[in-house]
């Protein structure tokens, strides 16, 4: 009863939780996806990025951007292996997510320190950095923060592209893991409820065999002489 209940699909578990369980849990994945946007944020306000200002803007923009595909697949490794993969995916992408949009929020950030021309206000924060990069992602474009260099313009335009291939392909990815995840719960429910195998099913039919010979051996008729 256990192996089966075990082996079952993450969201028919799911399903079969008493409601306070189930509450419990969806509460539990809230608190963890919103625990780690946070940190991603805090990360973003504690970090001194004033000091990389003066080093290559586009080798850090690029490390940058390795680094969140390091933690994507980081995370999607972590929720194939979770034993529910829902929950997990959704940690998962509060986390990618902010990161991408902190990873520009910056380089906005460095742009202003290195030159004052980047942006109509020379003396962007970090909070604008951030806020200017939700208003591109968002594609509000409230005009109180712009672009004015060429250089600057330019790095919006990549941002851009990367937001309408990023965010949906983050997700995708993310479903997908899940599925993978549950497929690869229903093989292992599969190989614990079926019949044995490798070394199990040689132990088996080793057992098979001695107890057909010694039914065999009683089952030999008796010399009538032994009467």
């Amino acid at each position: 009863m256990s192996t089966s209940s075990n082996s079952a699909r993450p969201s028919e578990q799911f399903r079969n939780l008493p409601p306070r369980e189930r509450r419990r849990y969806l509460a539990g994945t809230l608190v963890r996806a919103v625990v780690s946007t946070l940190l991603v944020l805090a990360i973003y306000f504690v970090l001194p990025f004033d000091e990389f200002a003066s080093s290559n803007f586009w080798v850090t923009l690029t490390m940058s951007l390795l680094v969140l595909v390091v933690l994507v697949v980081f995370e999607v490794r972590a929720v194939l292996r979770a034993q529910r993969p829902g929950g997990r995916a959704v940690q998962a992408i509060a986390i990618t997510l902010p990161a991408f949009v902190t990873v520009f929020a910056i380089a906005y950030f460095m742009l202003a320190r290195t030159d004052a021309s980047n942006f109509n206000d020379p003396n962007l924060t970090k909070l604008d950095s951030l806020y200017f990069t939700m208003t591109v992602l968002t594609t509000v474009g409230f005009g109180d923060i712009v672009a004015s260099s060429q250089f600057a313009r330019a790095v919006v335009i990549v941002q851009e592209a990367l937001d309408l291939l990023v965010v949906g392909l983050v997700i995708r990815v993310f479903v997908a893991a899940v599925q993978e995840a549950w497929k690869r719960h229903d093989v292992e429910g599969s190989v614990l409820l079926g019949p044995p195998t490798g070394p199990v099913a040689e132990a088996v039919e080793e057992i098979d065999r001695d107890g057909g010979a010694d039914t065999g051996a009683d089952a030999a008729p008796r010399d009538p002489s032994d009467t």
